[in-house]
Order: C-alpha cells, then structure tokens, then sequence
C-alpha cells in the first residue's frame, strides 16, 4: 500500500507540473494574443483608415501643384503598403495562436520583411526627394509631373530590388523561437553590409529633410526669389 501511495503521489506531482508548464505556456501564448489584437484594432485599423481619407483628400485637392502631389501621393502610399501586409500579419498570428499551429510559412514571413523594409526604404527616398524638390522649385523652377512619375517608378524599384536580398540565405535566416514565433536572424557578413545600407539611407534622409528646406528658406529671406513663387510653396 505504501508503495501504491507513493507512485499515486508521484504521479498527481508529475500531473501538477505538466498542469503548470501548460497553464504557462497558454498565459504566454494569451499575452501574445492579446498584444496582436491590440495593435491591429487600436494601431493598424484606425491608421490606415485615417491615411486612406488623408490620401483621398489629397488626390482630390486642387490647390496642391500636381508635381508635389505625386510625391506625397507616394509618401502615403507606403504606409497603406505596410497596412496590408500587418493586416495579414496580425490576423495571421491570432490563428495561429487559436489553433495551436504556425499558419505562415518561411516563404511568407520573409515576403512580409521584404515589404516592409522596401516600404520603409521607399518612404525615406520619397520624403528625401520632397525635400529637394522644395529646394529646386524655390531656387529654380518647378518639375514636371513626368519627372515626379519617372523618379516614383525608379524609386519603388529600387526599394523592392535592393531589399530583395532579404531572400538569401546570406543576409537572412529566419529562426524559429518555438513551433510558433519566428524572427529574422543575420547569417553573415552580407547581413552587415545589408545592414549598414539599411542605416544609411535613413541618415542621408535626415540631412536631407533638415538642410534643403533651411536652404530654401535662406533663399527666400535673401528676396531673389523669381517667377511665380506663391503657386509652388507649399
């Protein structure tokens, strides 16, 4: 009877563990879920709602120059980019969670960083270009709306084809965290390459957006401003 007690004890021990190890997992798992449903009801859902009235306000506008119109066109469509892809992503994760199985491949998930980071790559280059433009169109004159069109597609491919290397093998691995999570990981020396690109981009960005504009309101304080300013300063 001893012996039928101690193994009965054992065994309700055994049973409470394994009982914690899943209640902790499924906390975990219910953290992870809660934290998706927010940031799509509460971030991704009312922003891209708010830059898709913001976007059709602006094709719209009849006072914005055409030239300038493209590039913030442009600048906003990125953002409605990555909208889609996290509006995949998000949900994606809840049924992932619901079901207790990964529902996004290798394929995909590498698909979403490559969108997102030519998204964001596309977003500096256009904010870049606005800042230039601002500067040439007050020093000199406004571009034409075929070159804003010509410099968008030259931009995007840019974007899409410089982040495509994200399919390597060489500049990214995704590891798996658990039958679940996964995340990018570097695999080598072309991933600091890739990186330092990455971050370089956003730091010419920067000067960029800071110097032309200050250049350009240098420019007009000195008052040799010439032609029809007033129709392309905004």
């Amino acid at each position: 009877q001893y012996i039928s007690v101690k193994k009965l004890l054992i065994l309700l021990t055994l049973k409470m563990n394994q009982s914690n190890v899943t209640l902790a997992g499924e906390e975990h798992y219910g953290g992870f879920l809660v934290y998706n449903i927010i940031m799509l009801c509460l971030l991704v859902i009312p922003i891209t709602t708010f830059n898709l009235i913001l976007l059709i306000a602006l094709i719209h506008s009849k006072r914005i120059p055409k030239p300038f119109q493209v590039l913030l066109v442009n600048i906003l469509m990125s953002p409605l980019f990555l909208a889609a892809m996290y509006l995949y992503y998000y949900p994606s994760n809840i049924r992932s969670i619901l079901c207790s199985c990964s529902t996004t491949s290798d394929a995909v998930y590498t698909t979403l960083l490559w969108i997102l980071a030519s998204c964001l790559t596309a977003r500096l280059l256009f904010m870049s270009c606005y800042a230039i433009f601002t500067y040439t169109t007050v020093r000199y004159k406004p571009a034409k709306v075929w070159h804003i069109l010509l410099i968008s597609v030259a931009i995007w491919s840019t974007s899409f084809l410089l982040n495509a290397s994200l399919y390597s093998s060489k500049v990214a691995t995704i590891y798996h965290i658990n039958e679940l999570l996964k995340t990018p990981r570097s695999a080598g020396t072309l991933s600091y390459v890739y990186a330092a690109i990455y971050f370089i981009i956003p730091i010419v960005a920067f000067i960029l957006g800071i110097c032309m504009p200050l250049a350009a309101i240098c420019f007009i304080r000195r008052g040799s401003i010439s032609g029809d300013f007033t129709l392309y300063r905004g």
